[in-house]
């Protein structure tokens, strides 16, 4: 008879795979064949206050804060830890009981009791809760199976992303008659239903959910939506995990009213800098608008069938400084972006998508020509080589208007570049302080019907530095011959009435003299000074430049009057201006303190024999205590423009000479790190008064903003440097917004966007958040042109959004 080993006493550390080395020497053979040895198992490092071992048959026994790991070097690491365990070498199997807890890289088990199959991961748990780490999901069951290292299979069970307390119902539940969970995929639910404060509210006979935080195929969260001139209507979106790196996601969309919307997103990131992003919606309309009910009640009557709206956006990095990107926008008609505005695939939803993916926004909806482009450029820090194709889309159509059909065509159909070519940069001139600059473009402007040409603008220019007056004053010298030339195109039954080949050539020079006067100021009496580095100073200094600046621009060219006007290069603006400008700027700055060094503990014994030592002299610290600090307080900028042709005119009669330009004013300040404030007005010089002023101003605090864009025009036809013009309405408008976060969940916004000059609120949207732990509601109120809109939309984490709800027209 064997008899088991004596039970330790204190706590010990048993390492098994010893124990499977010695147990073939301490058991008797049992005629086991070779082909059926099992193979060895992984280590397993096991301790605890109380350890006993028998050995037959073949079981370890431990009690008192048992703890069985294994160690990473051996697998993924995994501990188990327990009040009781009994393992059985021969088997691989562990039975654990007593506030039993498995703790692994990807979930954390807490269970009543556990038997599990240490090599295959597989067994059965009691009274279990699972905590999926990355995605933050709890499940919970009586009796739940481990089929996998990874996979559960639980009846009767409950799953959210509430964390489970014993005193407190969760926000939201599902329970699940059956659930099969697999870590790093999806959990399928049989018969679930969705519980608040577990109060059954909605069931399904059959449910998938994300187990973990990466992507999965799947229906995402539906929307409900009712409009006067949509009818009801249903969005319900489903995901396609493509790869890694590429997904699909369609948005079917059903109004009773216009018909179907089909609509799909495509996005893919083949390295960080090469991704794209392309939506498409189609809409076949059943509605046609009427005189008893038009769009916009403007008189317009619409009659588009066809609709749809295709944008995206790419860009590639081919390596050594070569990037292509792809601008795509085109469009159905010139109402149906703004008419489809909200929703999935609207507007807002879509130009926040492109600009959070590419930093740069979809083009303004309510324009008629939508332009796309690719490019294709070579940045270096001196030069730059692109090239380009343009296609511009004219979206308007002919519409009617109030029963009689207007054809709104205008001279020509929309240019299109094909191609623009661009090379520009600037290179210094050997051992000379001049440096030689550029900017060449060739394009050819093709159209459908109008004119276009093959146009080829050449700019080289010679920057030349002033000489340095004593140190006193600094500036440099442009000057520069522009040589354009034409080939004029026909197209369709347009005529060009001058000759097909034209030039045209400009001279341009500028020159500035500039000097710059600094000088430091303490904000104490023992303020710092920049230069004050021989003593220890943390007090703040305030410094203030004055830069007074004098500008001369020259441009000088032939007759335009036989050119054709494509673009802004065909037209330029003769100039014989001189500017000044007083500039002034403002800095804070100073110095953190730093701890003085600790005194050496006196030498007693030296005091006693040799008496008080003299004192040394102080060393003075040859650098500053501490680190510097600095930050922008304000600038004031004083400029105005004296046109000098205009000052030498010949007048006719009843004619003013008005060579002076607006005197303007731009001030900037930050008084708070927080708070940034700017103003700019302009002071008309014949008696119109104060014609332009803009405050524009950001507060940010908390986690919070507060936004202001506050702008009056007197002529919306003002055009930098803004010499006298009548030309234009009058514009006054305001732009506010501001995010308001009240504790951690709660969080208020809003925005508006006015004209006070016609009194008609443009957009206009309040909203409010509330994110407690593992949920979120999101109510807006929005007014967009003529409509309004309430929005509703619930998130659980893990499950995304449960169905929004938007309610158009009220």
């Amino acid at each position: 008879m064997v008899k088991p080993l004596e039970a330790t006493r204190g706590r010990a550390l048993l390492v098994c795979v010893l124990l499977l080395i010695l147990l073939p020497v301490l058991l008797p053979p049992t005629g086991v064949r070779a082909e059926g040895l099992r193979p060895a198992a992984p280590e397993w490092e096991l301790s605890a206050d109380s350890l006993s071992h028998q050995l037959d048959p073949s079981r370890v026994t431990a009690e008192g804060n048992v703890v069985l790991s294994r160690p990473q070097e051996h697998g993924e690491p995994l501990v188990i830890r327990a009040d009781q365990m009994v393992y059985d070498p021969e088997s691989g199997t562990v039975e654990a009981r007593g506030r039993v807890r498995l703790e692994s890289t990807t979930e954390e088990v807490e269970a009543e009791g556990v038997v599990l199959h240490l090599e295959s991961q597989t067994g059965t748990l009691e009274q279990a809760t699972i905590h999926l780490v990355e995605s933050g999901v709890y499940v919970r069951g009586a009796h739940i199976e481990k089929t996998g290292p990874e996979s559960y299979y639980l009846e009767d069970a409950w799953y959210s992303a509430c964390r489970p307390e014993e005193d407190c119902r969760p926000a939201w539940s599902l329970k699940s008659s059956k659930v099969y969970l697999t870590v790093d995929g999806l959990a399928h639910f049989v018969h679930p239903r969705l519980q608040v404060k577990e109060v059954p509210v909605l069931y399904s006979p059959y449910l998938m959910a994300p187990a973990n935080v990466h992507r999965q195929s799947g229906f995402l969260a539906p929307e409900l939506s009712t409009s006067r001139r949509r009818g009801d209507g249903l969005a319900l979106p489903y995901f396609v995990n493509l790869s890694p790196s590429a997904d699909l996601t369609l948005y079917p969309k059903y109004m009773d009213r216009r018909g179907l919307q089909s609509g799909v997103e495509f996005r893919y990131a083949a390295a960080p800098g090469s991704l794209g992003m392309f939506q498409f919606t189609y809409l076949k309309d059943k509605h046609q608008d009427t005189a008893d009910d038009p769009y916009r009640n403007d008189g317009w009557l619409r009659d588009s069938s066809q609709r749809y709206w295709l944008r995206g956006k790419a860009d590639h990095d081919f390596g050594d400084d070569l990037l292509l990107r792809l601008d795509l926008d085109l469009v159905s008609d010139q109402d149906y972006i703004m008419e489809f505005d909200s929703g999935l695939m609207g507007y807002a939803r879509s130009t926040s998508a492109f600009e959070s993916m590419f930093d740069r926004e979809l083009q303004e909806p309510s324009l008629a020509t939508r332009r796309s482009t690719l490019q294709l450029f070579r940045l270096r820090p001196t030069t730059l080589v692109a090239g380009e194709l343009m296609g511009q889309q004219d979206s308007r159509h002919t519409l009617n208007y109030q029963g009689q059909e207007v054809d709104r065509n205008r001279r020509g159909t929309p240019l299109q570049a094909l191609p623009r070519l661009h090379a520009s940069g600037r290179s210094p001139m050997r051992s000379q302080p001049y440096s030689l600059a550029w900017s060449n473009e060739y394009v050819h402007y093709w159209r459908q019907e109008g004119i276009g040409a093959h146009r080829l603008d050449l700019h080289p220019q010679l920057i030349v530095p002033l000489p340095r007056g004593g140190g006193w004053t600094e500036g440099r010298a442009t000057t520069g011959v522009r040589q354009t030339m034409y080939q004029v195109n026909e197209h369709d039954e347009h005529r060009w009435e001058y000759d097909r080949y034209q030039d045209r050539t400009a001279f341009d020079f500028e020159t500035n003299l500039a000097t710059t006067l600094v000088r430091d100021f303490r904000l104490a009496p023992q303020g710092p000074s920049r230069a004050a580095f021989d003593r220890p100073v943390t007090s703040p200094g305030l410094e203030h430049m004055v830069r007074p600046n004098l500008i001369y621009s020259y441009v000088s060219r032939s007759s335009e009057s036989e050119l054709p006007e494509l673009d802004s290069v065909d037209r330029l603006e003769r100039k014989n201006w001189l500017t000044y400008e007083l500039n002034n700027y403002f800095e804070v700055f100073g110095y953190r303190a730093s701890p003085p060094p600790s005194p050496p503990a006196p030498d007693d014994s030296a005091l006693a024999i040799n008496g008080p030592a003299e004192p040394e002299p102080l060393a003075l610290p040859t650098s500053p205590p501490g680190d510097f600090w600095s930050r922008p307080l304000a600038f004031f900028k004083m400029m105005q423009t004296y046109d000098i042709d205009e000052a030498r005119r010949d007048l006719e009669a009843d004619e003013s000479r008005r060579e002076l330009s607006d005197l303007r004013f731009d001030l900037q300040a930050s008084p708070l790190p927080s708070l940034d404030l700017r103003y700019q007005t302009n002071l008309s010089m014949y008696g119109q008064g104060v014609n332009r002023y803009e405050l524009q101003g950001t507060y940010r605090r908390f986690g919070g903003s507060l936004t202001l864009n506050y702008r009056y025009l007197k002529h919306s036809g003002m055009r930098e440097p803004y010499f006298y013009t009548e030309a234009g309405d009058s514009r006054h408008d305001v732009r506010a917004g501001f995010t308001a976060p009240l504790g951690d969940s709660l969080t208020f916004r809003g925005m508006i966007n006015k004209s006070l000059t016609e009194d008609y609120i443009a957009d206009a949207s309040f909203g409010v958040t509330y994110h407690p732990h593992c949920w979120a509601v999101e109510m807006e109120v929005r007014r967009y042109v003529d409509e309004k809109s309430f929005m509703v939309v619930f998130t659980l984490d893990t499950l995304g959004e449960i169905p929004r709800w938007l309610k158009r027209g009220i």
